[in-house]
């Protein structure tokens, strides 16, 4: 990417060639923009995290519209993340871990074969594999540099989800929109958008917050876990959202953190650990098996 008597040129990797007086970089969690521009030099680093998977059909859940996320009892920490695929009979099954070098097949195959949850894939058939590598990072701060407004996953901790994208891309999209009407081809013509972003995303979300929901299979063993969700006895309200799902769980637990004291205090003393500990001490393991060249420098 170069600048050029006041407008933006963009090489692609196929030797095309696009020019305009803004860019709008959606190019996802390892965005090559973020980098050429140094704006994820100041970025704190948690870890790689590689997801391995497939399109499957004859996928058979006990709830069939749900999201799944399944501690697996494997050593490093390991999860299965399953969704539907929607107006199909197709599910996108995936495991997950951040230290890339664990065989994420064959932690597949063990889930999908062996145990509780073989039952649902007794039917399934493999129609697509699929793949992602992508690191744990905190927000860029500033999403504008040099005529370019980083949007969505480019700029977030981790994923912005859908909702986020969608708001994110229409805000700058809006921005830009006003700045070639006014002829503002600056930071103050896209000022809305970076207003937006420092007030709603920066100021009202922690990135830790988001960091923390992978925490858990680092903190408790896979029996810890069970016990301490399957403590929760009321049905909570179903959403997706990686920033407000964690304290309805939360609030949940508090109600029965009597009992879990009463009868397994080691759990208590590692939930303090896990809200006490810095980041970086948890992830440290992670932090060293990734590979964060792959976007900071």
């Amino acid at each position: 990417m170069i600048k050029e008597g006041g407008k933006v040129r963009v090489l692609t990797s196929e030797g095309k060639s696009f020019k305009g007086s803004f860019v709008i970089g959606a190019d996802g969690r390892s965005s090559k923009l973020a980098r050429a521009l140094g704006l994820n030099r100041d970025r704190k680093y948690f870890g790689t995290a590689v997801t391995f998977g497939y399109e499957m059909t004859g996928v058979e859940p006990d709830e069939k519209y749900a999201l799944f996320q399944i501690f697996l009892n494997e050593t490093p920490a390991m999860r299965i993340w399953m969704t539907p695929r929607a107006g199909s009979d197709e599910h996108f099954a995936m495991v997950t871990s951040l230290h890339p070098g664990c065989d994420h097949a064959a932690a597949f195959k063990r889930f999908t074969s062996e145990g509780h949850f073989a039952p649902w894939f007794a039917k399934a058939e493999i129609k697509r594999p699929l793949a992602a590598v992508g690191n744990m990072l905190s927000h860029i701060v500033d999403p504008y540099k040099d005529q370019v407004l980083l949007v969505s996953d480019a700029v977030w901790c981790q994923e912005a989800e859908m909702t986020g994208a969608i708001i994110s891309g229409w805000k700058a999209a809006a921005a830009v929109t006003y700045a070639l009407v006014e002829g503002k081809i600056s930071r103050e013509g896209v000022s809305e958008y970076i207003n937006w972003w420092t007030d709603e995303v920066i100021k009202q979300y922690d990135y830790q917050d988001m960091v923390r929901n992978a925490v858990l299979p680092y903190m408790l063993t896979p029996d810890e876990i069970d016990f301490l969700l399957s403590s929760i006895k009321k049905t909570l309200p179903g959403m997706l959202d990686p920033y407000e799902t964690p304290k309805l769980i939360s609030g949940a637990l508090a109600e029965v953190m009597p009992m879990i004291a009463r009868e397994r205090p080691s759990i208590m003393q590692k939930l303090s650990h896990m809200r006490d500990l810095p980041l970086e001490n948890i992830f440290g393991g992670c932090i060293r098996a990734g590979f964060p060249a792959l976007t900071l420098n």
